[in-house]
Formats: C-alpha cells, sequence, structure tokens
C-alpha cells in the first residue's frame, strides 16, 4: 500500500511488478465514496482484516494558510470489490473539533479499541471500537490527553512497555544493628517481580540466603542473619526465573 498525501490517494500496488492494482480516492480513483467515506491529507493508511483499510484523515489543509476540507478524524473504510464502493464502518472524531495540517495515526489495539494520535494537534486519544460521528464526538471516548506546550507527535502508539535495562542490578550491603541489610534496586526494569539474595565469606563462591523476597518499589531492602561479607542480588521475574545477577558487593558498616 503506498498513501499519497498531497494526492488525496491510496494505491494498492503489485510488489514484484509494480503495476498499480487499484486506486482509491484522487483523480481517477476506482472506487466511488458513500456518505463520510471521502478523505483529504490522509496520513498512516493501512490494510485491515476483511477488505478494510483504516486511515488518519486529516482532513487539513493546503499549507501554510489553506482552509481544511473537512475535521480530522480517523476512519476506517469497507471495500466492496463488486461494487467498487468505499463506505466509512468507523469513525473518530474529537471533541473538541480539531483540524490537523499534518501527520496522525489510528491504531488498532488488541481489545478492540481504536487509539488515535492527532499529529500536528496536541492530543492522543482511546475510544471504544464502535467510534462516533462528527455531531456525537466525545461518544465512546474513553480517555484523552493533552501534549503540554507546543508539543506535537508524528505518530502515537499505545502498546505494553517492557524495559529491559543494558546494565546489571544494582545492590549494596549494610551493617545494622546487629543485622545485615542488602538492598536491590533496578532501575528501568519491569520484569522484576521479586529478588534473591546470595551471600558467602568468597565473592567466587556465593550460595542463595533468602530464595525469595517480593520487590517493593523502587529498592527492595532484605535483611539477612548471613555474615557475608560478600552478597549479591539475583532479580525474578514473577514466575520465579532468574533475570540477571547484580555485582558482587562486600558488606560496609
Amino acid at each position: 500500500m503506498i498513501s499519497a498525501r498531497n494526492m488525496w490517494a491510496i494505491y494498492d500496488v503489485t510488489k514484484k511488478s509494480g503495476k498499480v492494482r487499484y486506486q482509491i480516492g484522487g483523480k481517477k480513483s476506482d472506487f466511488t465514496f458513500g456518505p463520510n467515506a471521502d478523505f483529504y491529507w490522509q496520513h498512516d493508511a493501512r490494510f485491515r482484516p476483511g477488505n478494510r483499510i483504516s486511515m488518519f484523515d486529516d482532513g487539513c489543509c493546503d499549507l501554510p494558510d489553506g482552509a481544511p476540507e473537512q475535521r480530522s478524524h480517523g476512519l476506517i473504510l469497507s471495500l466492496d470489490f463488486r461494487s467498487h464502493r468505499a463506505t466509512a464502518v468507523k469513525t473518530y472524531y474529537h471533541q473538541p473539533p480539531l483540524e490537523s495540517p499534518t501527520q496522525g495515526n489510528t491504531q488498532a489495539l488488541s481489545n478492540g479499541n481504536e487509539f488515535i494520535g492527532w499529529g500536528q494537534s496536541p492530543y492522543y486519544s482511546e475510544y471504544a471500537g464502535a467510534g462516533n460521528t462528527e455531531g456525537n464526538a466525545s461518544r465512546n471516548l474513553l480517555y484523552d490527553a493533552k501534549l503540554p506546550g507546543s508539543d506535537i507527535s508524528y505518530r502515537a502508539f499505545r502498546n505494553k512497555w517492557i524495559g529491559t535495562p543494558y546494565y546489571p542490578p544494582s545492590a549494596a550491603a549494610r551493617s545494622d544493628a546487629g543485622h545485615n541489610v542488602v538492598y536491590a534496586s533496578w532501575n528501568g526494569s519491569t520484569q522484576t517481580a521479586a529478588w534473591q539474595v546470595l551471600a558467602g565469606s568468597d565473592p567466587d563462591s556465593l550460595s542463595v540466603v533468602v530464595r525469595h523476597a517480593p520487590r517493593s518499589g523502587f529498592e527492595t531492602a532484605v535483611t539477612t542473619p548471613e555474615p557475608g561479607p560478600y552478597f549479591k542480588v539475583r532479580a525474578l521475574d514473577a514466575k520465579g526465573r532468574v533475570i540477571e545477577d547484580s555485582r558482587v558487593v562486600k558488606l560496609s558498616g
């Protein structure tokens, strides 16, 4: 798929030959449009299952001072290849109305919702899949956020983020009122659920002295009667699997 923003057109191109199989929009479109299905200055056109295409319809503008063709919105089209007609099956408008001259995207989420990045308008929003209409733009809005200051986004995505630091966990060991306390942290790790503590008299020969200490906030303090004086910590995931070890540290008073 090739989306030509300034042509107001989307092209399905055969990869091997370069032949255009069909064109949607622009001059000499192979498809006619149902109500609210036409688009202008579009961005982020993508194939969807079931002969559908999603995009962010900027609807605006011939820069630098052109008038908008229509309000910006997320758009999902259904393509009927027998009648060669494109139908708007879902639209996602913003309240208050937005006119984004550039950028933007429409992302399908695994739960059936749609996530809209409003491009040059500094917002991102999530909607229930059913969407809304221009006249009822608050319908099915689940949340809406505005970027600070003059910040904008080329595209905005909602994904599950997993932090996997390139550096090992951090450890420190202190003597406190007759007990030894081992401190464990790993800045940026989202998978660490618990800690093991290893100790020994030789830094090259440590054994597990605390098998499972649940992670508690940024830094977890684990008390142990083991004298050490050498310690290290081991990050565990939610299933108790080892992720990575810290460096060996020596007890300090």
